[in-house]
C-alpha cells in the first residue's frame, strides 16, 4: 500500500479500521504517507452489550447453567484450539444443544455448511476458533462467550462486537484463568521477532488488566481503544451492576506506594506483594529488601489480596505499569498525592478467606476432563449396547480426572479398574487423559490408593 502511494501520489486513498488503537492509527497514517488526513471516528461504545468476566472455575458447568437459561438464543462460543472447539461442540450436542464446530482445520465445504446453518437459524450455537466471524452479519446473536482468554483486547472487542447487531441486549461473557494466560505466553515465546514478542506481551498484559479490573469494564475497554468515557457507572457490566464492597484504602495505598518508592520503582506486582507480606524469598534477602520499613508491613492481607490492591491502584492511575513480559510498577503524580494525605480513597474490599471443607475436597477433580471421559464412556456404551455405568462408575471417572494417570500401571490403581477393564478400556481412556494433559499443560498427581475412592465418594 505504501508503494502505491509513492507511485501514484495524486490518487485519493482511504484507510478503514474497526478496532485500531490510537498508536496503530498513527502507524497506518505514517506508513501510508498520508499528509494531514481527515479522520472520521464513530464511537466504539456498544451500549446494548453486557460485559462480564467470570473466574474459569469449572467452566463447562458454568456454561451449561447459562445455556439452560438461553436455550432458544443464538450465540458464538470462542475457543483457542481446534480440538477444544470440536470437543466442546460434541459435548453440547450430547447435552441436546444444536451446536456445530467451526475452525480452519475443517474442509471449506463443511465450514460453509456449518456457517450457513448458523446464519439460517438451523442451529443455535457455533463453537469456533478465531477463524469464525469475518463477514458474519447475523443480527440476532444474543451471546458471545470466550471459553478461553483472548490474546488481546482488539480481538476481544471485534469478537464480542458480533453480538447484538439488531440493537437488542446481548451478553459478552469471558472465562478468565491465569492458566490460559500462561498458554498465550508460551506461544508468544515462540515468536522470533523481538518487537512482535514485546508488542504481544504488552497486549496480553492489557487483556489481563481488563479481566482483573474492578472498575467499569466498558470504561476500561473504551479507554484502551482511545475513546474517553466519562460515566462512572455504565449500568451494563458486571462491575457496575454488582459493585463490590469498598474499604478505606488510604493506608493500603500508602503502604504500597511507599514500598514501590523504597525499591526505586524497579520491580513488579508480585515482588511488591511479597515484600509487604514479609516473604523470605532468596531474591528479597539477596536484595536486602527484608531491611526495608515496608517489609512485612502488610501481614493483615494475603499476597493475592495485595496483588489485587496494586492492580486496582494501577487502574485508578495512582500507579502505572511499564514493560512487556515483566512489567514493573512505577509512581505517578497521583502517587505523591496519596503520600501527602490528599483526599479519600476507596478500594475494593478483598474476598474473605474461604474455609476448606470436605465438600470442597470432593470437587477437586478436573470437571472438563471428567466431561470428556463421560462422553467417551457414553460412546463406548452405545457401541456395545449397554448402560454407561457398566463400563465405569462416575466415581472412577472422577478419580481419573483427579489423579490424571499417564500409564497403564497408574490407571490400574484407580478404584473400579480391574484387569479385564484395564485390558479392554485402558488404552482408550489413557489417550484421552494424556491428550487433555498435553493440551492444558497439567501434571499428574500422586495416587494414594487408600484415599482416591473414599474422598470422592464421601
Amino acid at each position: 500500500m505504501k508503494l502505491l502511494k509513492e507511485n501514484f501520489p495524486q490518487v485519493p486513498l482511504i484507510a478503514l479500521t474497526a478496532t485500531a488503537i490510537p498508536k496503530v492509527q498513527e502507524d497506518i497514517i505514517t506508513q501510508l504517507k498520508l499528509p494531514n488526513p481527515k479522520v472520521y471516528k464513530a464511537s466504539f461504545n456498544r451500549e446494548n452489550l453486557f460485559y462480564q468476566v467470570k473466574p474459569k472455575d469449572n467452566a463447562y458447568h458454568q456454561l451449561l447453567q447459562y445455556l439452560e437459561r438461553h436455550k432458544k438464543d443464538s450465540g458464538i462460543i470462542y475457543c483457542h484450539s481446534r480440538k477444544s472447539a470440536e470437543n466442546l461442540a460434541n459435548k453440547l450436542q450430547e447435552e441436546g444443544y444444536r451446536a456445530l464446530p467451526y475452525h480452519a482445520g475443517l474442509n471449506s465445504n463443511l465450514r460453509t455448511k456449518n456457517q450457513d446453518k448458523f446464519a439460517k437459524d438451523d442451529v443455535e450455537i457455533i463453537v469456533a476458533t478465531i477463524a469464525f466471524g469475518m463477514g458474519i452479519d447475523k443480527p440476532n446473536i444474543r451471546f458471545v462467550i470466550h471459553y478461553d482468554l483472548p490474546k488481546n483486547l482488539e480481538s476481544y472487542y471485534q469478537e464480542t462486537g458480533r453480538a447484538g447487531r439488531d440493537g437488542e441486549g446481548s451478553d459478552c461473557i469471558l472465562f478468565f484463568s491465569h492458566g490460559d494466560k500462561r498458554k498465550i505466553e508460551y506461544f508468544i515465546e515462540q515468536k522470533e521477532d523481538e518487537t512482535e514478542k514485546r508488542i504481544a506481551y504488552r497486549k496480553l498484559h492489557d487483556m489481563v488488566n481488563f479481566c482483573e479490573g474492578r472498575t467499569c469494564r466498558r470504561k476500561i475497554l473504551l479507554n484502551y481503544l482511545g475513546e474517553a468515557y466519562h460515566e462512572t457507572n455504565c449500568g451494563n457490566c458486571d462491575n457496575c451492576i454488582e459493585p463490590k464492597e469498598t474499604v478505606d484504602g488510604a493506608i493500603i495505598a500508602q503502604k504500597i506506594i511507599s514500598c514501590v518508592s523504597q525499591v526505586k520503582e524497579r520491580f513488579g506486582v508480585n515482588y511488591i506483594a511479597d515484600i509487604l507480606c514479609g516473604s523470605k524469598s532468596q531474591k528479597i534477602v539477596r536484595n536486602r529488601h527484608d531491611a526495608l520499613t515496608s517489609y512485612s508491613s502488610g501481614k493483615e492481607y494475603s499476597k493475592k489480596q495485595w496483588q489485587t490492591f496494586i492492580r486496582e491502584l494501577i487502574q485508578l492511575g495512582y500507579l502505572k505499569s511499564e514493560g512487556d513480559r515483566y512489567p514493573i510498577v512505577k509512581l505517578t503524580q497521583r502517587s505523591h498525592d496519596i503520600l501527602s494525605g490528599g483526599g479519600r480513597l476507596l478500594l475494593t474490599k478483598p474476598a474473605e478467606k474461604v474455609q476448606i471443607t470436605q465438600k470442597y475436597l470432593d470437587e477437586k477433580f478436573d470437571h472438563d476432563l471428567f466431561e470428556i471421559l463421560r462422553s467417551l464412556r457414553k460412546r463406548l456404551a452405545d457401541a456395545e449396547g449397554m448402560p454407561s455405568y457398566i463400563i465405569f462408575h462416575d466415581s472412577s471417572l472422577k478419580a481419573m480426572a483427579t489423579y490424571l494417570p499417564r500409564t497403564l500401571s497408574d490407571f490400574r490403581r484407580i478404584n473400579g479398574v480391574g484387569e479385564r477393564k484395564l485390558e479392554k478400556y485402558g488404552e482408550v481412556f489413557l489417550k484421552e487423559i494424556v491428550d487433555y494433559c498435553k493440551e492444558h499443560n497439567v501434571e499428574p498427581k500422586p495416587i494414594n490408593v487408600s484415599q482416591s475412592y473414599h474422598i470422592l465418594e464421601s
